[in-house]
């Protein structure tokens, strides 16, 4: 719960700043993001409260500490700059904590961890570390940049290259002889389910000639070429080491087949359901089988399994967080085998729910305003996993509960700054976590650079030092951060002048 709840505290003022995912149209968030994505400042304040949480934690060092914040990115992206800090009684800045961004690399100086200058390369430098393996160039970052590209223009291109894959998919699948059978469902719908049980020898075959297609297809490689290193594709894109790929495929050991049936409406011809039952090699996943299955309308549930313990996770088909929404996601995870130093076995259900208000009248003072609420419940259900696992091998498990609550508003010009003002509280058990802030669009200022010389690599430190100057910081932040009265309500809300915007 303490990571959980350290998580929602840090990663909310980014979250605030992407939020415009959430609005169908050309909303108040929206607008924020993109007077930010143009330059405008960020200016605000927040404080972080907190009880029954552990003294080695973020929100606890930082309890009852209200904290100006301000920020700025230069409309290119090369550079960027936020830092909150405290005042004293003459206004002067004091336990102050920067992040500084250039050219991809981000970096920390903090009052809570003095001479001491930390340095983070970014999401893909940090997905490569984390997937090293080997002498061969990690390969992870590869699977962030697609993410990215995936959400822009460039995703036509990508589905046009990959078509033809599918289709060699289908084509192969057809070489297999199919069991059929009739059914009707609850619905009385009469269904037609065609089973495939395709030896895994045949797979490898399969995944090697998909391989060298893949490895000589112009469009694809042009599509990955920009995305990838020289170093990776000297290895994965080049064709002279399709032997290597031969040796990978050749080393799986598995005795089980693939199976896969789709189930359709005789009447119709539409899809009702397709499961895919793909065999592990056990000593590489941990697991001897992937089943995903898929309810056409419905929901995907993914499944590991191993004959003692099993990892799933199911979500709604359509589960989506822009406008108002109501989603149940399932989480379980069991392990027969169970040690005491393992996770410990958990059957939940997650209920995501989102609430928009978007009133069409300005108030007297030519205002809009925006409303978004949302809530997380998380519960232990011993039906998520069902009767096979006994609900007496479950861990204890309290109840989550999580309310987010943003206020946006604005005049109706584009050059007005744009305020948001959020509410964050999160419980379990006896612990609870409130943040509570209002942050606003700014005219820009000169953004400062910070001396980056003499930095210490976050990714490359050892454990020992990334720990000791984690807490060496929760120590200097305990002691140092100025607290506000517990009976005292956060001074949030400020009137300032209307900043213009560039």
């Amino acid at each position: 719960m303490k990571k959980a709840l350290a998580i929602l505290t840090t990663f909310i003022l980014t979250a605030l700043l992407q939020i415009s995912a959430l609005a169908a149209d050309y909303s108040l968030p929206e607008k924020m993001q993109k007077q930010l994505n143009i330059g405008s400042g960020l200016k605000g304040s927040f404080l972080i409260t907190e009880e029954g949480l552990e003294e080695n934690t973020l929100p606890a060092a930082l309890n009852r500490g209200q904290f100006e914040i301000r920020g700025l990115a230069l409309a290119d992206g090369s550079e960027l700059s936020y830092y909150i800090y405290q005042t004293d009684d003459t206004e002067a800045q004091r336990n102050k904590t920067t992040l500084y961004g250039k050219n991809g690399t981000f970096y920390l100086e903090s009052d809570f961890l003095p001479e001491t200058l930390l340095s983070l390369a970014g999401i893909e430098s940090v997905a490569d570390r984390a997937g090293a393996h080997g002498e061969n160039p990690p390969i992870l970052s590869l699977a962030v940049k697609i993410f990215q590209t995936l959400q822009g223009k460039e995703k036509t291109n990508w589905d046009a290259a990959f078509a033809d894959y599918g289709q060699k998919t289908e084509l192969w699948l057809s070489r297999f002889p199919v069991e059929t059978h009739y059914l009707n469902d609850e619905e009385g719908r009469n269904l037609l389910a065609m089973s495939y049980t395709i030896p895994f020898q045949a797979v490898k075959s399969f995944l090697l000639e998909m391989a060298e297609s893949f490895l000589t297809d112009e469009q694809v490689r042009a599509l990955l070429d920009p995305l990838l290193t020289e170093e990776q594709k000297a290895v994965y894109l080049n064709e002279n080491l399709l032997y290597y790929y031969r040796e990978i495929v050749g080393a799986l050991q598995v005795q089980d087949d693939l199976t896969l049936t789709r189930v359709s409406d005789t009447r119709t011809g539409a899809s009702v359901s397709t499961r895919l039952r793909l065999p592990l090699d056990r000593r590489l996943f941990g697991y001897e089988a992937l089943q995903i299955d898929q309810v056409s309308g419905g929901s995907y549930t993914c499944r590991l399994t191993d004959d003692q313990k099993i990892l799933m996770i199911a979500w709604p088909e359509n589960l989506s967080l822009k406008g108002s929404f109501g989603h149940e996601v399932l989480f379980g995870r069991y392990n027969a085998e169970r040690k005491e130093t393992d996770p410990a076995n958990l059957s939940l259900r997650i209920s995501l729910t989102g609430t928009v208000s978007l009133p069409a009248e300005a108030d007297a003072d030519g205002r809009l305003h925006e409303n978004y609420d949302y809530v997380c419940r998380i519960t232990q259900d011993p039906a998520v996993l069902g009767e096979e696992y006994p609900e007496e091998n479950l861990g204890s498990f309290d109840p989550v509960l999580v309310q987010l609550n943003l206020h946006f508003s604005s005049k109706n010009a584009q050059q007005s700054p744009t305020t948001a003002e959020i509410q964050l509280d999160g419980s379990q058990g006896p612990k609870k976590l409130s943040l509570s802030g209002t942050f606003k669009t700014a005219a820009p200022w000169i953004l400062t650079a910070i001396e980056t010389n003499g930095d210490q690599s976050v990714t490359e430190a050892s454990d020992e030092q990334r720990a000791a100057w984690w807490e060496a910081w929760l120590k200097n932040a305990a002691e140092k951060t100025e607290r506000m009265p517990e009976m005292q309500m956060p001074e949030t809300q400020k009137t300032e002048k209307e900043d213009t915007q560039p």
